[in-house]
């Protein structure tokens, strides 16, 4: 290649720990989608009940691909969830190993369409912000050390590529002080229907001949598919340990032919 080196960075779980404000963002949103509709009974704000379903949830963070997935757990994960559904409803052991295996079979139980969660999440984000930006933006916390590292080396050549809106994005990293010259808003890729991440990472190159990307992800699988597809790319793919996954999947990535394992100390002092 030509030396040059481009970063291409997943949001949550890499730059961001949203795990707080994914779960009480969609806690909300299944309150709204299910409480009124279908007359599920979920804990008051403030209970410990409701912050035990929190941190449930929270602990589930690592089996999700997309954010409206939690919206769905959160329902499932009601106390009452087993005998007010039949038994359709998976236990949480069944959901730590399994998920989204059961993803559509629940969605038919409860009836509900990914259109609908996705709208029960960012409505209720979109109201969250409106109402106490404050709290929003404190339960969207970027991991030590990646603001400074982005304002140290601001002309490095960085993207970002998520499942979230971008909007959210650039939102949660203007707020840390990461601003248009160190990251162009355009170079945000965010949530568009239809488009991968692979598909983006193939535009990258396009629009980079010659250079060397290098793709940093929390999700294993994300890594293990975009190698396979891209194979023979100048691609260097790298597990961010101290994001939402499981020993087992380190474990796995650090067997793997083309997935190094990353900790965050090395992320924001040489490769950020």
């Amino acid at each position: 290649g030509n030396g040059e080196e481009i970063v291409a960075l997943d949001f949550d779980g890499v730059l961001c720990d949203s795990a707080g404000e994914l779960a009480e963002s969609s806690l909300r949103g299944a309150e709204r989608l299910f409480g009124g509709r279908q007359g599920a009974c979920f804990p008051p704000r403030g209970s410990d009940e409701r912050e035990e379903l929190l941190r449930e949830m929270i602990k589930l963070r690592p089996r999700i691909r997309t954010g409206y997935e939690l919206v769905l757990l959160a329902r499932v994960l009601l106390p009452d969830a087993a005998e007010s559904e039949g038994a359709a409803m998976p236990s949480v052991s069944e959901l730590e190993a399994k998920w989204p295996a059961q993803k559509d079979a629940v969605m038919e139980a409860l009836g509900v369409s990914t259109e609908e969660l996705h709208e029960a999440l960012y409505s209720c984000r979109h109201e969250w912000i409106a109402e106490d930006e404050l709290s929003w933006h404190r339960a969207n916390r970027l991991y030590p050390g990646v603001a400074d590292a982005f304002q140290m080396n601001p002309d490095r050549i960085r993207y970002i590529v998520t499942t979230k809106e971008a909007a959210f994005a650039v939102r949660i990293l203007r707020e840390a002080g990461i601003d248009e010259r160190m990251l162009p808003t355009d170079r945000v890729y965010g949530l568009v229907p239809g488009v991968t991440k692979i598909d983006v990472l193939k535009r990258l190159l396009k629009q980079h001949p010659g250079a060397k990307l290098v793709f940093v992800e929390d999700f294993l699988r994300a890594l293990e598919d975009a190698s396979i597809v891209l194979l023979g790319e100048d691609i260097r793919y790298l597990l961010a340990t101290w994001g939402y996954n499981t020993q087992k999947d380190r474990d796995k990535a650090d067997v793997h032919p083309f997935v190094e394992l990353l900790d965050l100390s090395t992320f924001t002092t040489k490769l950020l």
